[in-house]
């Protein structure tokens, strides 16, 4: 079977993470051509850099010199995609930006990646993970051990996101571009990350109600959720229950807890938790804290697999490459590397059914490949342009995903957020729903929203007969459907691939799984909670020394993984012309978010944690109280220290030997924290702010909300940035707009519809008279709750 990108060729000039776009394009086949500097690009001594690069071609090119700035030019004639991450400004100023290398090469897809945005105030700011995060107020949600004050957050979410947001866009530009013959530009940033990533950024008609819609977490570490607690068993050891609202799996924690009082006691309702007041929640928290301190890690686990019950253990990340489950569904592989020897790295993102994927190479040497790659030049006048089939010069449509129609048939939110991304880029998608509901829509919030909105919503009832041939029609026209049933479910509904490829052989169909379709571990239910936990995010976050506390990233890192699973997909289907049965799993997606440090060699250094107070990773690099506020400050290079030194008014330090160097600086880490401590008290955040920036020394204020920066501050984005519409009971909301911008068919984020609200039309549309929805209706076949 062809990979799904065969044929691809890429130019690809991204560092660090936004190097990862171009290994995920490599792995399913692209022709990678990664574009360092002389001497190499900062990343390179980076544990994580064998592993982003696998695969690709290297080539050194001095982009600041007329030869360097030729050879790219050229190699952009005949590449499809062009992907960097610079400073906005700079890649135009070394001749490739978007504008120059679009003339030479109509059809290519360029994707820029950045901090703030390539317009607006922020877009000059250093786009370090801990200055973005601040200025989006993440470290002033991010809760921790010291009460109410910000505390630093600790995964690279904001990088990670932008990069794979990035690869989201590409993949979409690629499929207009061959439908309708133009490239273009595609922009994703780390704010924009930030909306995938972060609860918040929403606005109501009033504070109280923005603050139920925010659902921004508690201050207590352990969380102030029941279903997704935190708790220290009788043998000290700590367990992260993931049970969340879930109607069933919540009940099954409280039984095997022999919490009975949950059944007999009117406060709680016995299902899914409803609390009437802060206190009854408080309440229950401590039944269950009392609970976990009668048996040991092991005793409850026992129990929790024997009641059908969520639950999760701690592991740092490299302990999570040996979890069995991992290990049996692939996702650890051996790469010989040159540099460090061998390697485990992550495994694919995505398997194909009937394809035996495998690496296609280590990462390159330093200009491994620049004597073939720039030889090719003089042999090769074929462009981009020329490669493309079947495209026409019609009108562009909105959006770059329109005439797609996706069936999402999962529940929640770390599969169903992937088709969420889709419609906002124009894909038509058809939300199968239960006549209740989805379990996630009796709690209306801000994350209900983002992963709804631009859907339409089908009520049925998949288990009755009717049900089944309702979504077999629906499928016959589909080109994509994806679930995150448990294993076997689909096959007792009806429902697996064998049974709807018949129905339509083209179909894409996509297992977005928890754990995996087999293996030890498949047939656990998993939420996003335990799966943090496993995945190593919450013991990093907890900071040095401290026991493991809430940090839920990994709904977030699976709906986007199934988002680029949907796109490869589509392109296999394309190059092949036959259906696809492709898997996924929210396991590997946490592994994607975390490939800082999931990879393994000898010799491989530590990733970096953050001290025990949680204020950052160093010195330099950290939260600091200012007159007013917090300011995160990060001063990593030696220009930066220097500059810092000079903003501040403190030459001196420059001179004094315990901070001359990087090295000595981080042996006398304590005394430096102390003089800088007493230096930001002097000043307001935002006054440190202006004075540091202005020498472009990144200091930023790290104690503003993210609805007020996202909604009032930033202007970084698009006209699509920011969106609002109305929903029932909660009246007009504004809410974030676009997450990816693809600047000549950029689509739309539409409203978010109530439950079952398209049944009626959806039934006519396949064929279903009025007479027989209303008597499907009356069966409870069908529900759509009334305007």
């Amino acid at each position: 079977m062809a990979l799904a990108c065969e044929g691809i060729r890429v130019l690809d000039v991204g560092q660090g993470y936004g190097a990862i776009p171009g290994m995920v394009l490599a792995d399913y086949g692209a022709d990678v051509i990664k574009v360092e500097p002389p001497g190499g690009e900062s990343y390179r001594g980076k544990p994580a850099f064998p592993q982003w690069n696998r695969g690709k071609k290297g080539l050194v090119l001095n982009l600041k010199t007329k030869e360097g700035r030729g050879a790219a030019q050229a190699l952009a004639r005949s590449c499809d995609v062009v992907i960097e991450n610079f400073r906005p400004g700079v890649a135009e100023r070394l001749g490739i930006g978007y504008e120059e290398l679009s003339k030479l090469n109509p059809g290519l897809v360029y994707l820029s990646i950045s901090g703030f945005g390539q317009r607006g105030k922020y877009r000059g700011y250093k786009a370090y993970e801990g200055i973005v995060a601040a200025r989006c107020g993440q470290h002033v949600i991010q809760n921790g051990y010291r009460g109410d004050e910000p505390h630093y957050d600790a995964i690279f979410k904001c990088s990670f996101g932008a990069s794979f947001l990035g690869l989201i866009g590409i993949l979409s530009a690629l499929r207009a571009r061959e439908k309708f013959g133009l490239g273009q530009k595609v922009e994703s940033s780390m704010v924009q990350a930030n909306f995938v990533y972060s609860y918040g950024g929403i606005r109501a008609e009033t504070p109280e109600l923005t603050r139920r819609l925010s659902n921004t977490q508690g201050r207590d570490p352990h969380n102030v959720g029941v279903g997704y607690r935190i708790a220290q068993c009788n043998d000290g050891k700590w367990i992260q229950s993931g049970s969340s609202a879930d109607p069933r799996i919540f009940p099954n924690m409280m039984r095997a807890l022999g919490i009975t009082e949950y059944f007999e006691d009117s406060r709680f309702t016995g299902g899914a938790p409803r609390f009437k007041s802060d206190e009854d929640r408080d309440y229950l928290i401590s039944l269950i804290d009392a609970a976990y301190k009668k048996k040991t890690l092991e005793e409850w686990i026992k129990l929790f697999e024997e009641h059908d019950a969520a639950y999760g253990v701690f592991m740092t990340t490299q302990e999570f490459m040996d979890y069995p489950q991992v290990r049996h569904n692939g996702q650890v592989i051996e790469i010989e590397d040159p540099q460090v020897g061998r390697t485990e790295q992550i495994g694919p993102l995505v398997t194909f059914a009937g394809q035996t994927w495998q690496a296609r190479g280590p990462a390159p040497l330093l200009g491994q490949h620049t004597e073939e790659v720039l030889s090719s030049l003089a042999t090769s006048e074929e462009s981009a342009p020329a490669r493309l089939s079947g495209a026409s010069n019609g009108p562009l449509p909105d959006g770059a995903l329109n005439g797609v129609t996706i069936l999402d048939l999962a529940a929640w939110a770390a599969a169903p957020g992937g088709p969420g991304l889709l419609a906002d880029l124009g894909a038509r998608v058809i939300k199968v729903e239960p006549p209740d509901g989805d379990p996630m829509g009796r709690n209306v919030n801000e994350l209900f929203f983002r992963v709804n909105r631009g859907k339409e919503r089908l009520a049925v009832d998949l288990k009755s007969a009717e049900g089944k041939d309702i979504v077999y029609r629906l499928a016959e026209k589909a080109d994509v459907l994806l679930h995150n049933f448990r294993p076997g479910v689909p096959e007792r509904l009806g429902l697996d691939y064998e049974t709807l490829r018949k129905i339509n052989p083209p179909l894409v169909y996509l297992y977005a799984a928890s754990f995996g379709s087999s293996g030890p571990d498949a047939q656990r239910p998993a939420f996003d909670a335990l799966i943090s936990a496993m995945a190593g995010g919450e013991v990093l976050q907890a900071g040095e020394g401290n026991p493991p506390q809430q940090r839920q990233t990994t709904d977030h890192s699976a709906l986007l993984s199934a988002a680029v699973a949907i796109l490869l997909g589509l392109r296999a289907r394309d190059l092949t012309g036959e259906g696809q049965y492709l898997e996924t799993t929210m396991l590997c997606g946490a592994g994607y978010l975390l490939s800082d440090d999931f990879i393994r060699y000898e010799g491989k250094p530590p990733r970096p944690v953050p001290d025990k107070g949680q204020y950052g990773l160093g010195p330099l690099y950290r939260l600091y109280r200012a007159k007013d506020g917090w300011v995160f400050l990060a001063a990593l290079t030696e220009e930066e220290w220097s500059h810092f030194c000079d903003a501040a008014d403190r030459n001196a330090w420059k001179d004094d030997q315990r901070f001359k160097a990087n090295e000595s600086r981080s042996a006398h880490k304590e005394e430096l924290v102390a003089l800088l401590g007493p230096l930001f008290t002097e000043r307001t955040a935002r006054e440190w702010e202006e004075i540091f920036q202005a020498q472009d020394v990144p200091c930023v204020v790290a104690s503003e909300t993210w609805s007020d920066f996202v909604l009032d501050a930033w202007d970084g984005g698009s006209d699509r940035a920011i969106t609002s519409f109305t929903y029932p009971e909660v009246g007009i909301v504004q809410q974030h707009g676009q997450n990816v911008d693809l600047l000549k068919t950029p689509g739309t984020a539409g409203v978010c519809q109530t439950m079952g609200a398209s049944t009626p039309a959806l039934l006519a549309e396949i064929g279903y008279g009025p007479e027989q929805i209303e008597e499907l209706r009356d069966r409870e076949i069908v529900a759509w709750a009334e305007a």
